[in-house]
């Protein structure tokens, strides 16, 4: 029985990072996180154009790692 409920957590596992690396793909694809995106790689280099460096990460940071912050930064003005 203990085998059988660790292959199904493995399963369920397996199928959580495919729906979080579904959603995460959108996400980033999605304008509001492109603009988020723009807004702070501005903020880090100063004068440049941002839209030159849309695609740069943000502090060199994973795609992720941005994704949730780009979450949890929505959630929070949402939240007011």
């Amino acid at each position: 029985m203990s085998e059988l409920r660790t292959i199904s957590l493995e399963h369920q596992f397996d199928n959580d990072k495919k729906i979080w690396s579904s959603l995460k793909q959108a996400i980033a694809n999605s304008s509001g996180f492109k603009c988020w995106q723009q807004e702070r790689t501005a903020d880090r280099v100063g004068t440049h154009s941002a839209s030159s460096l849309a695609n740069a990460p943000v502090h060199g940071a994973s795609l992720d790692y941005r994704v949730r912050c780009y979450l949890q930064e929505t959630l929070e003005t949402l939240a007011y």
